[in-house]
């Protein structure tokens, strides 16, 4: 059985950054500490797919019983919305309610979008709401 490396470089931290960033950890890809999974186009694929798989296995893109609450407007918060795909199909759905996604990194659309969808950066143990939003 053959042996397996990978080429781990420095990891190395920005004191003038909010959040501590590795550059070049593992094979070249971007980390952040506060995440396990790499910040980069493979991982943005990864995650769409991974949407993908899930709302198949499921037949919808939820499992609650909440049609007729999404049908009439509700606010939803999407917490680790990576590149916004729930919120984006669940936004064209239901026009009536509005979808916010949260993730650390900015890797859902910025312009291309609903109008009732909304994306912004930020810390899931420090979310910018007050209580009661959504």
């Amino acid at each position: 059985m053959g042996k397996v490396h990978s080429k781990i470089g420095k990891i190395k931290s920005s004191p003038t950054r909010k959040r501590s960033y590795v550059d070049e950890c593992i094979n070249k890809r971007k980390y952040y500490a506060s995440y396990v999974f790499p910040l980069d186009d493979d991982e943005i694929d990864r995650l769409t797919v991974q949407h993908y798989i899930f709302q198949n296995i499921w037949d919808s893109n939820f499992s609650s019983p909440i049609d007729n609450v999404l049908k009439n407007g509700a606010k939803v918060l999407d917490v680790g919305c990576g590149p916004g795909v729930w919120a984006l199909e669940m936004a064209d759905k239901y026009r009536n309610s509005s979808f916010t996604g949260v993730d650390i990194i900015a890797n859902f659309p910025q312009t291309i979008k609903p109008e009732n969808t909304n994306f912004i950066v930020g810390d899931v143990k420090k979310l910018p709401f007050e209580d009661n939003t959504f």
